[in-house]
């Protein structure tokens, strides 16, 4: 590529040429950008043909673009700095990194073939994506989303132009993203980030968490188990499943009253028949198995890990076993034995530390319960509490989940207590025991270590709630609130792998502290105050972090040129 100048008339004409050889070998230019007259530039103008120059990626055009100038007589600058205003900052660091990596991937472009365009010419893809940056930058509205949008850089990455944004297209938008479209977005994005990072999922995790409703017309919300604390509210439950780098996987809607264990047989099918993940070691919560789920499983030959609480019969068979250190404070023993025929196992777990905690939580309930129940007997001594049915009903109160312990007496004008401490004792030797179930054959150290990485799920579900502001939803049709939950696990998807990047890269810090840095970067935007138009976007220093953070992201090169 190089500049060429060709005379017509009496005016010289520029232009970045590149030469070719077509099909019989001939040597041939073709104009890759047409620069035009040079000898009347404004500064504004200059400033256009640099920024296209820049994109074309070959430094020496600007040099010989600025000595032509210089031949011209223009000098180095075109303009004094008073001629120049600042006209707005845009956020740019954090939107540019989000949207580079969804462009990476492909998601706008993956939503686009399973949706119908919506809005004129607005893509679904990319109205989506947008929503899934505004969840992880500056979570808001619908309503308000346009105004936020309008201070982004999102409009010069995009190509939306701001008044093209408003909130009943944003509607219209979640009105495409159902579940018969994203389940297969769902599998597409979740390929494309696999063959992107080469992630070979092994372990997938497996949990469920509820988000309440304003209003009343969702035909989903319904009154159910709220994890919210706020039985008061309809709700939606909500299934997620994320792999063992904490990236998820998919997602699913439920009506609210869904029971918990409803919901394995469906997401382990989908896991298995619409994910293809080999030798999937599918992990969960106790509260979502039962004996009926596992005998699917073992029927669909799905391997599983659950937690089986405290099984005092498998701890005292464990006893007599071999145990093996897992860590300075853990050791674990093995008992197998078929079932539905398979071979299973129960990994016993010991730990010291939580031995320790469950005999100090157990000490702090009963002496709470002690000191209730010592009140109880001094206000019946000094005939304060008469009546047995009140009395019944103090001391059943003060028993509250620790009656196991405590032996009582009581009747008209009398009580008395003690400590059951045989109870107690025998309580004690099983305190910092555990039992995991799994078909998997596996050595009993790595069932624990991957059991304790369930908090991977466990994250992801804070974090849509806390951060990506999953609940309260103010959308009501059905429709709109299944979109509304997978605009969110989008989001929640570009900020799992962003967080697999700093994480593989040994950056040290959290995805939250790292928006945090990029959102410091602006784009400022320069204007010639004689004609009100644009000649300079210029993006602020970046210091060290967040130069390291736009290597890492792959976004130096946009850091450095602007927009």
């Amino acid at each position: 590529m190089y500049l060429r100048a060709h005379q017509s008339g009496k005016y010289i004409y520029y232009g970045v040429v590149q030469g070719f050889r077509d099909k019989h070998g001939k040597v041939k230019q073709r104009t890759l950008l047409y620069l035009g007259r040079l000898d009347n530039l404004t500064p504004s103008r200059k400033r256009q043909l640099e920024l296209k120059l820049r994109r074309l990626g070959d430094p020496k055009l600007l040099e010989q673009f600025q000595k032509e100038l210089e031949k011209l007589g223009y000098g180095k600058a075109l303009f004094s700095i008073e001629q120049v205003g600042v006209n707005r900052a845009l956020d740019y660091g954090d939107i540019l990194a989000q949207w580079a990596l969804a462009q990476e991937l492909g998601i706008p472009e993956i939503i686009d073939r399973h949706t119908t365009k919506s809005g004129g010419t607005l893509r679904v893809g990319e109205l989506a994506t947008i929503m899934a940056i505004n969840r992880n930058s500056e979570p808001c509205s619908r309503l308000k989303l346009p105004r936020w949008y309008e201070k982004t850089a999102l409009p010069l990455l995009t190509g939306i132009k701001p008044g093209e944004l408003k909130e009943h297209t944003l509607l219209r938008a979640l009105d495409y993203l159902q579940e018969e479209q994203t389940r297969d977005i769902q599998r597409e994005i979740y390929q494309s980030i696999k063959q992107k990072f080469g992630i070979e999922t092994g372990r997938v995790y497996y949990d469920l968490t509820s988000s309440y409703f304003e209003g009343t017309n969702c035909g989903l919300a319904e009154h159910g188990y709220s994890r919210d604390k706020r039985p008061d509210k309809l709700q939606i439950v909500l299934g997620l499943a994320v792999d063992q780098q904490g990236i998820l996987i998919t997602h699913s809607v439920f009506p609210g009253s869904t029971a918990d264990i409803a919901t394995i047989e469906e997401m382990s099918e989908r896991l298995e028949k619409e994910f293809s993940i080999p030798e999937m070691l599918l992990v969960v919560d106790q509260g979502l198995m039962s004996g009926e789920k596992m005998a699917f499983l073992d029927e669909k030959g799905i391997d599983y890990l659950v937690s089986m609480g405290s099984r005092k019969k498998a701890i005292d068979q464990a006893r007599e076993r071999e145990w093996q250190s897992v860590d300075e404070k853990t050791r674990a023993a093995m008992l197998k034995f078929e079932e539905n025929g398979r071979t299973k196992r129960y990994i016993v777990g010991y730990n010291k530390d939580m031995a320790e905690d469950d005999k100090a939580y157990r000490n702090s309930r009963t002496r709470r319960a002690k000191e209730r129940l010592k009140a109880i007997k001094a206000a019946v001594e000094k005939g304060k509490l008469k009546r047995e049915t009140k009395i019944a009903e103090r001391a059943g109160k003060a028993l509250e989940r620790v009656k196991k312990y405590f032996h009582v007496e009581y009747g008209e004008g009398y009580f008395d207590y003690w400590l059951k401490e045989e109870v107690v004792e025998r309580e004690e030797f099983y305190d910092g025991y555990y039992v995991l179930l799994t078909t998997r054959e596996i050595k009993a150290g790595e069932a624990i270590t991957a059991y304790r990485e369930k908090d991977r799920v466990e994250k992801a579900i804070r974090c849509i709630k806390s951060f990506i502001d999953l609940r309260p939803t103010y959308v009501w049709k059905d429709l709109r609130v299944v979109g509304h939950v997978f605009v969110c696990m989008l989001a929640y998807q570009l900020r799992s792998v962003m967080n697999y990047i700093l994480n593989e890269e040994k950056m040290g810090m959290s995805v939250e502290d790292a928006l945090e840095y990029l959102q410091r970067i602006k784009v400022a935007e320069l204007l010639f105050q004689r004609d009100g138009v644009v000649a300079v976007r210029k993006v602020t220093t970046l210091n060290k972090k967040q130069v390291a953070l736009a290597q890492v992201f792959n976004i130096k090169n946009a850091m450095e040129i602007g927009i």
